[in-house]
């Protein structure tokens, strides 16, 4: 069978290590060479790269936030950053079964995944956007449609550090979208690839 499109068509793809909890009780923390490939709006992580098997995914385009971890939050490591779900206290992120803690080359790195993050979950909502603009025209019009458009509790809390970014956090009211939808919205319309 062909590779999934999260590896042919990752918008972002870089080798990170992935802290896990593993012994007896989760109490030992080791970090794990992993490849994060971003696409849509999710985050997959492989043993390496090009592997078709993600050991790990989450959506993180609404209600999420990258975090920039201190050396002393993560046993003395650098350039680490948490992708959390908003709420998540900083002293427990590390903790947070939710969360993933990654720790990448330099701070170059670091901010090459906060840009490719933005970027897709950018791409992700702006299809949100027009979906919400074509269910609006056809309520107009007064024309019932069925559509996968589920809405949900929209993030974007106030008071942001430097080190905090809320991803997905558009003006948008917070739209959610299924992985079947997007598809064939995708397939459907012209992209353009972001730059910057």
């Amino acid at each position: 069978p062909p590779p999934p499109l999260w590896v042919t068509d990752a918008e972002y793809v870089a080798p990170v290590q992935l802290l896990s909890w593993e012994g007896v009780g989760g109490q030992v923390a080791r970090w794990q060479p992993r490849s994060l490939s971003v696409w849509r709006g999710r985050v997959y992580l492989s043993k390496e790269k090009g592997q078709t098997e993600a050991l790990e995914t989450r959506s993180y385009w609404r209600g999420w936030r990258l975090m920039e971890l201190s050396p002393g939050q993560v046993g003395g490591a650098d350039n680490v950053v948490a992708l959390v779900p908003e709420g998540v206290r900083r002293e427990v992120v590390s903790e947070c079964p939710e969360a993933l803690v990654l720790r990448l080359e330099d701070s170059r790195e670091v901010a090459a995944l906060r840009r490719g993050l933005n970027r897709s979950a950018a791409l992700v909502e702006s299809i949100a956007g027009l979906l919400k603009e074509e269910d609006d025209e056809s309520a107009d019009s007064a024309t019932t449609s069925t559509s996968a458009i589920e809405a949900s509790s929209g993030g974007g809390g106030d008071g942001k550090s430097a080190s905090e970014t809320a991803v997905g956090s558009g003006s948008g009211d917070g739209l959610g979208i299924t992985k079947d939808l997007l598809d064939e919205l995708l397939a459907h319309r012209d992209l353009f690839e972001l730059t910057g």
